[in-house]
């Protein structure tokens, strides 16, 4: 499928904005985060809201820590 590629994108739009621009540090710790996240909410709630709740989450982290979770 041509648009696989979009959801991917934005995995790693929000793993990089959480983690923190040039954090590598930050963006390994929030890939396995979301990557937690991703698989627990697929458990309990349907796939459809699992991005909503990753959205949720991030706008959450940018309102308490506005540079994302680890400085670079």
């Amino acid at each position: 499928e041509p648009a696989i590629h979009s959801t991917w994108l934005i995995y790693i739009f929000l793993i990089v904005i959480a983690g923190g621009l040039g954090s590598i540090r930050g963006t390994v710790f929030s890939g396995l985060l979301i990557g937690l996240i991703i698989g627990l909410a697929g458990f309990v709630l349907p796939y459809v809201w699992v991005n909503l709740i990753l959205f949720g989450l991030l706008l959450i982290v940018l309102l308490i820590k506005p540079e994302g979770l680890f400085q670079q």
